[in-house]
């Protein structure tokens, strides 16, 4: 691959054993953009309207290789980077060149204060040809057979750009192929095209299978599979008694099953490990225990085709579209859809009740929680206001009392006989 940075003056020769310096001062902020190494001298940058938002975006076009998009790879604001660029090769002996020192020579080079490349990736000119060979709902001329330079003078809205990446000779023949994926042809003086819906519906999911099996990015993996496929969790009750069985302990646990089905194969910094096992931190509750009961996890069909739906969405949503993304949307819905995704629905929608019996029994069982906690809360309270009754008529009964009474009740009577056992009867004589 090949590394464009900022463009400055070409810096001076280095005199003999002295360090070499720049020239120019490199710009603050400039663009580093990494590009195939192996492209043609007649490579450029150009303008295209970006196949989802018909905005003009700018791409890398090689004859002999094709159209290349730019994507960004950013590090992340917590931990700053920088690049340093040198004229030197690696692997290449670095003491060739030694100063009167002993030192290294130095090289022309500077630093990139931020981080930031702009790798070019390449795109299938098959999504920028979409908007031209598709028909829309009020014309009725595109969906006769027609010669490409036809389709292309027809459409005026075309950028000159594209129109030149069309008509270009070494790369016509990739253009032809491209559209014949998606059209329905007829040999003659010159190939003639009819877009044909259920032609472009197979090349979609091919390429949808294509990244399934090249496995997807650990971070669409773990929020529309795994998430999606997740099941609800099924707990039963179990009320657990203390030794005197007045008061009642339980502790709810919830435990996510174990997903055996998908395995991640890169982790990147936009995704987060996934462990086929993890526990959430338990919660005091009032009155009863929840033990997970382990439910079956989904089979690797139903895995398969969420990831296919996931790699679909992903390419509906960048590059086609929105009018033509719902076309294909219905067309992969129909009954006459190539792949046939009645599973996978089922799966969801059976899924989708689950969790809403899950969310309604977990509404009622926080309710009789709040509702058991205020009973225990006026329980509370009225024994709390008995015992204060019960403390202020001990105090008023202490308070009429007199000194003397109060005196008598201090001495200690232990062994003494009671007054009332000198009114008793005397026992009968024998």
């Amino acid at each position: 691959m090949k590394i464009r940075a900022g463009s400055g003056k070409a810096p001076a020769p280095a005199d003999d054993g002295a360090m070499a310096k720049p020239a120019a001062e490199p710009p603050k902020f400039y663009t580093t953009l990494i590009l195939p190494s192996d492209a043609s001298e007649d490579a450029r940058f150009i303008q295209l309207q970006d196949p989802r938002t018909s905005r003009l975006s700018r791409y890398y076009f090689c004859p002999k290789l094709g159209v290349f998009e730019f994507t960004s790879v950013s590090p992340p604001t917590t931990t700053p980077r920088s690049f340093l660029f040198v004229n030197s090769t690696y692997g290449e002996t670095q003491r060739k060149d030694v100063g009167s020192k002993g030192q290294p020579a130095g090289e022309n080079g500077f630093t990139s204060k931020t981080g930031q490349l702009h790798v070019a990736t390449p795109v299938d000119i098959m999504f920028f040809i979409l908007p031209i060979i598709v028909p829309s709902s009020h014309s009725s001329e595109r969906t006769l057979f027609q010669p490409l330079d036809d389709i292309i003078d027809a459409n005026e809205d075309i950028s000159p750009h594209l129109r030149k990446v069309l008509y270009t000779a070494e790369f016509r023949k990739t253009v032809e192929r491209r559209m014949a994926s998606v059209c329905e042809t007829i040999d003659g003086d010159s190939m003639m095209f009819k877009f044909s819906e259920k032609k472009l519906v197979e090349e979609l999911l091919a390429k949808a299978e294509m990244m399934v099996k090249n496995g997807l990015p650990p971070s669409l993996e773990a929020r529309f599979v795994h998430q999606a496929l997740e099941p609800p969790m099924v707990s039963v009750s179990k009320i657990s008694s203390t030794q005197s069985g007045d008061e009642t302990n339980d502790n709810e646990k919830d435990t996510q099953p174990t997903q055996n089905t998908i395995d991640p194969q890169t982790v990147s910094e936009m995704a987060t490990t996934q462990t086929s096992l993890s526990t959430n931190p338990t919660e005091p509750a009032d009155s009863q225990e929840e033990i997970s009961v382990p439910r079956p996890n989904y089979s690797p069909e139903i895995a398969h085709l969420m990831r296919l739906r996931a790699a679909l969405s992903f390419i509906q949503s960048s590059y086609l579209q929105p009018n033509l993304s719902i076309r294909v949307s219905d067309a992969l819905s129909s009954s006459v859809s190539p792949k046939d995704f009645t599973a996978l629905d089922e799966y969801l929608q059976n899924l989708a009740k689950l969790r809403a019996e899950a969310q309604a029994s977990r509404a009622m069982y926080d309710m009789s929680r709040r509702k058991r906690g205020y009973e225990d809360d006026e329980t509370a309270e009225e024994i709390a206001e008995k015992k204060r009754k019960a403390q202020e008529e001990e105090k008023k009964k202490k308070a009429s009392m007199s000194r003397g009474v109060r005196d008598l009740k201090k001495v200690d009577t232990s062994g003494m006989q009671k007054l009332s056992s000198f009114f008793a009867k005397a026992p009968a004589k024998k």
